[in-house]
């Protein structure tokens, strides 16, 4: 029986978790298009900012480390 307990008060606490997740993916979203609405063209480069370090931190930087060259930049 405990374990059964357990099992549903976790599945509670999951559902609650992604709840909790998509309330603030809808908030991120409204606040994203709100700001888009306000000044297009800086959030045009606030895109691009992003993309280029999710690029970086994603590509360039495993394939920094994988090469060996982490060792001569420095990560300050």
């Amino acid at each position: 029986m405990a374990t059964a307990t357990s099992g549903r008060r976790r599945i509670q606490e999951l559902e609650e978790r992604r709840r909790r997740f998509v309330e603030a993916c809808r908030a991120r979203e409204a606040a994203f298009d709100a700001e888009y609405q306000r000044n297009p063209q800086r959030m045009d480069f606030d895109i691009l900012t992003f993309t280029i370090a999710l690029t970086a931190s994603e590509v360039i930087n495993p394939l920094i480390e994988e090469l060996g060259c982490d060792k001569f930049i420095s990560r300050e």
